[in-house]
């Protein structure tokens, strides 16, 4: 879907999604042609986790529907052929789950759209794609953080009995 459809069946809600959107696009702005994080960029995935913090609190009701259409932004941009966009979604992919447990209100949506089977499957895929195939170094690179995120996160998410092997 094209990038200037997502939030358009949104209604009111519309303006506060594409103040999301618009502080990811900064984010992906400042990710060109770098390759680690400057205090920029940390400034704007804060950003982008403060918007999402700002729906979660004072839109109760269509948070949810907020988010949803915001982890589909994400989705669509994981699929992207530019390596800054899938870099970036990957990182504020992370960054929000990571940081779901500081907001004060319904963080656990974040963590239902984060565990969503659409947006898992379309990470591992990409990631699977971007290190067994024929890609550039930056391509490989995004792949590797990805699996290096979904690992973070199985760990973070397993249970005790889960960690330790049996023999």
């Amino acid at each position: 879907m094209p990038s200037h459809l997502f939030g358009v069946g949104l209604g009111i809600d519309e303006e506060i999604f594409q103040k999301i959107k618009d502080r990811f696009t900064y984010l992906v702005n400042l990710n060109r042609n770098k390759t680690g994080f400057s205090e920029a960029e940390v400034s704007a995935l804060i950003n982008v986790s403060d918007g999402v913090d700002f729906v979660l609190q004072h839109r109760e009701r269509t948070a949810l529907a907020i988010l949803t259409e915001f982890f589909d932004y994400l989705r669509a941009k994981l699929l992207s052929e530019d390596v800054t966009k899938i870099r970036a979604a990957i990182n504020v992919a992370d960054s929000l789950i990571k940081n779901a447990s500081s907001y004060k209100v319904n963080a656990h949506y974040i963590y239902h759209l984060a565990s969503n089977e659409r947006f898992l499957k379309t990470l591992s895929r990409r990631v699977k794609q971007l290190l067994t195939t024929p890609v550039p170094t930056e391509m490989r690179a995004c792949g590797k953080l990805g699996l290096d995120c979904i690992q973070a996160w199985g760990e973070a998410f397993s249970t005790q009995e889960r960690k330790h092997v049996s023999m």
